[in-house]
């Protein structure tokens, strides 16, 4: 017997994975540019280094 699609096991949005950090210590997420052999958490530097390196492309 085929299973219904009318509700889904993911509804309502996913639960936190437990974990292993301990108290006292803050995760945090931030986004890094690339260029070349460097990594950049501000996007106007990579850029800046894009086109100090001659890297950057026009489309």
């Amino acid at each position: 017997m085929p299973k219904s699609t009318d509700k889904w096991e993911n509804e309502g949005g996913s639960l936190e994975a437990p974990s292993s950090i301990p108290p006292g210590v803050v995760r945090h997420t931030e986004e890094t540019f690339t260029v070349g052999s460097y990594r950049y958490t501000n996007l106007t530097a990579a850029v800046a280094e894009v086109k100090r390196s001659g890297r950057l492309h026009k489309s």
